[in-house]
């Protein structure tokens, strides 16, 4: 039986025996025929195939003897072939396949004779067929006419039968008239499948009551029924619902197939419904099973099932103990089937009160009892211990607990260890020595201790409203070291080395951290990171490199200039040589000056050359200047000499403005005065061109520093070199090597000064610079 109703597997009369049936099968060409011809359609056209090959082979083999005449002559025996076997519709496939290897193969059509003889075929092959398939059925009637009465007398045999059967066993039965696809079912089947007694009943209609689950293996059942090789019984297990209640139903049905000419032509059965034997059976099938889980499952834990009796009398026992009882409590069932006491023993001292009063509070409230306890083990030494059961109240008074206890050690260790291991983080957390923050993948500080928060100016509220992102707070050039660094996280649950970046402050300065980021869940999606502010050791790193760039600029500059800078008290004492030359030749008392005089001018100016490159060589070995009390006012007095002989010569008149009152500094005198002259000669060379030819060395007092200003009357500054002007090797002078105003700078801020310049309003331009007064020293001492 099939979805659709229909039978359709060929088999051979019941009423003959079965090694009759076999001979029958096996000598009857009329039977076999019949049951070539039930075969499913796709068979009969595969014989219709396997028939032209076969037409195509003999024309092949006689190829010699028939060249291209008798075109179809081993072509007919084929299309008789295949409608002996597949009927109209085989030899219809093999006519069609021949005709096309006839022309395609042997000879293609080239002439009216040709389509004749193609039209001759067809025509042929079409009566061949026709003819067979007309004597295929006449066939097939006189074979049924012949067995149909030994068939109704073995049906009537089989029919009384069932009957008999029936009338001792409450079954139903049904038979189904296949070709017409009726079925007879007795009240019996009406009343197991719920069906009323005027409804028609066929197979779909019994297909449709049963549940969609247990369809296929009905199916199967029919299929192994009607198989060919099989003996045609049917036997299936499935369930129902009733057509007039609904109720599922579990029903039991045999039955046997009966064959005419190779089809089907009845199905006769029983049913039972066998609800109660499936569920008597199923839950012997489930108990079993359940205890024999239960079993494994108790035998795989780590702990140890049992049972707790109290008795109405107050006496405790252990009655019931699974075998692995020994191995953790380190006694044995039978020590404490009567008694509990040598358990309670064997608990640490302090312990024992709350067990007993946590027994006796779920006897008293019958609710659940759970508890964890020290327990001192034969082997083991202390340990602790979980135990957790259900009390069940029996008719005598006596409670009893089922439940379960296990070895907690390794838990309550690890508990331990957490709680330390969180004490430890949480003091580091609070300890106000470094910020904290937790973070999620999706860049959001979940949250951080005071420390981070008041690194970068937020405070809880913001916290609480989600408006920290160290995503966000970090500046983009740092975004691809992040990256990398949640991708290190990601890969292995920690960074290895910290990570230098900046974060934005909440007022958008820049903080430069230290970050060291671990993971805290197995997903890596959360973490924990530990900001450290360099702020501090950035400003000294900076000042440090500050420090070492301005050495490193003035002895490069010094270097360069060295020459440049000797050539100043050269140049004095050329001056100075010359004048003493002109004193030798003048007359005694016409001398303006004593040669003496002259002659310790000489001396000094050599004398100071000596003390620059000496500076120079002290200043490059130790980087810094040799530095003392002493006036500045004297300095620029002594520049002022230095250079007043020349600005004479030159026509240029020098004025000094000392307005200061006070003028200690803590100073190098001979590179101050270095500065001094390199400026008053910048400012002489400046007013070459000029008409008025006036310099201003004035210098006046804030009380925390000197300000020195040279003001000359000359060319003045462009605005486009005034950045520039105190860079190495930028001059404004055609045979400049633009080194002096560099090392000026050098100095002056090696003395914790600063130099500039700026525009002359009367025109020309004024370089200024400021020195920290000795008074005032003390505070640039400590840095």
């Amino acid at each position: 039986m099939s979805t659709e109703g229909k039978f359709e597997i060929s088999r051979e009369p019941i009423n003959a025996p079965r090694n009759a049936r076999s001979r029958w099968r096996r000598f009857d060409a009329m039977r076999w025929f019949a049951s070539c011809y039930a075969k499913p359609l796709w068979w009969r056209l595969g014989v219709g195939v396997a028939a032209a090959l076969l037409g195509a082979v003999l024309r092949l083999a006689f190829v010699g003897l028939l060249e291209n005449h008798l075109v179809y002559v081993t072509f007919y025996p084929a299309v008789e072939v295949a409608a002996l076997l597949g009927g109209i519709a085989s030899g219809g496939v093999t006519t069609v396949i021949c005709a096309l290897l006839a022309h395609r193969w042997v000879t293609p059509i080239a002439n009216l004779g040709d389509w004749l003889g193609l039209a001759n075929f067809l025509t042929t092959a079409t009566v061949i067929s026709c003819i067979t398939e007309a004597l295929h059925r006449t066939w097939i009637r006189l074979s049924n006419a012949k067995g149909r009465a030994d068939d109704e007398d073995q049906l009537r045999i089989i029919n009384e039968r069932l009957r008999l059967a029936i009338s001792v066993a409450a079954v139903g039965t049904w038979d189904v008239d296949v070709p017409a696809n009726i079925t007879e079912a007795s009240p019996e089947f009406r009343e197991i499948f719920g069906y009323a007694p005027d409804r028609l009943v066929n197979p779909e209609v019994v297909f449709s009551t049963v549940m969609p689950d247990d369809l296929p293996t009905m199916q199967a059942a029919l299929r192994v029924a009607f198989a060919p090789t099989g003996d045609g019984r049917y036997s299936a297990e499935y369930r129902i619902r009733r057509a007039n209640d609904g109720e599922t139903r579990w029903i039991s049905s045999r039955a046997q197939a009966f064959f005419k000419n190779g089809r089907p032509v009845r199905l006769v059965g029983i049913c039972r419904d066998i609800t109660n034997e499936k569920s008597a059976r199923q839950l012997l099938i489930d108990k079993a099973r359940l205890a024999e889980q239960l079993t494994s499952v108790a035998a795989s834990l780590p702990g140890v099932i049992c049972s707790f009796r109290q008795s109405a009398a107050g006496k405790q026992s252990m009655p019931y103990a699974f075998t692995n009882f020994s191995s953790v409590l380190g006694l044995a069932p039978e020590d404490v089937r009567t008694d509990a006491g040598p358990i309670f023993q064997r608990v640490h001292p302090d312990d024992v009160s709350h067990v007993h009063a946590g027994i006796a509070e779920s006897a008293r409230t019958m609710t659940p009892w759970r508890d964890e306890f020290r327990y001192e083990h034969p082997q083991k030494g202390m340990i602790w211990l979980e135990g957790q059961s259900s009390p069940n109240l029996e008719p005598g008074g006596d409670i009893v607990w089922h439940g379960y206890v296990q070895d907690v050690t390794k838990r309550k260790r690890g508990e331990l260890e957490l709680r330390a291991s969180e004490a430890r983080s949480r003091a580091l957390f609070d300890s106000g020595l470094l910020g904290v923050m937790c973070w999620n993948v999706n860049g959001g500080v979940t949250d951080a201790n005071d420390k981070f928060l008041e690194m970068l100016g937020y405070c809880r509220e913001d916290l609480r409203r989600g408006q920290l992102n160290w995503v966000y707070m970090t500046p983009p050039e740092y975004r691809c070291l992040v990256e990398a660094a949640f991708a290190e996280l990601k890969a292995t649950g920690a960074t290895k080395r910290p990570l230098e970046k900046e974060y934005f402050r909440k007022d958008g300065t820049r903080l430069p951290v230290l970050v060291a980021g671990v993971t805290v869940d197995e997903a890596r999606l959360n973490g924990i990171a530990y900001v450290l502010d360099i702020s501090e050791r950035k400003d000294a790193e900076a000042r440090m490199q500050k420090t070492h760039s301005d050495r490193m600029n003035v002895m490069k500059s010094m270097a360069a200039g060295l020459a440049h800078e000797i050539n100043q008290p050269l140049a004095a004492t050329v001056v100075y040589l010359k004048t003493l030359r002109q004193l030798l030749d003048m007359e005694p008392e016409r001398r303006p000056t004593s040669v003496a005089e002259s002659l310790n001018k000489v001396a000094t100016q050599i004398t100071r050359a000596g003390q620059i490159v000496t500076r120079l060589r002290a200043f490059i070995a130790h980087g810094e200047p040799d530095k003392i009390v002493l006036k500045l006012h004297e300095l620029i007095q002594d520049a002022y000499d230095a250079t007043s002989v020349k600005a004479k010569e030159l026509q240029i008149r020098m004025t000094l403005q000392l307005n200061s009152e006070e003028d200690e500094v803590l100073a190098d005198k001979v590179q101050i005065e270095q500065v001094l002259v390199n400026l008053i000669r910048n400012a002489k060379e400046a007013i070459d061109a000029s008409e008025r030819r006036e310099i201003v060395i004035s210098t006046s007092s804030s009380g925390i520093d000197i300000r020195v200003d040279i003001a000359d009357t000359g060319i003045g500054l462009s605005e486009k070199m005034k950045p520039s002007l105190f860079e190495p090797f930028v001059t404004t002078k055609a045979n400049g090597m633009g080194v002096g105003l560099s090392i000026s700078r050098a100095i002056i801020e090696a003395h914790h000064g600063r130099i500039w310049a700026e525009s002359n309003p009367e025109g020309g331009a004024i370089f200024g610079f400021t020195l920290p007064l000795a008074s005032h020293r003390s505070e640039l001492k400590d840095e």
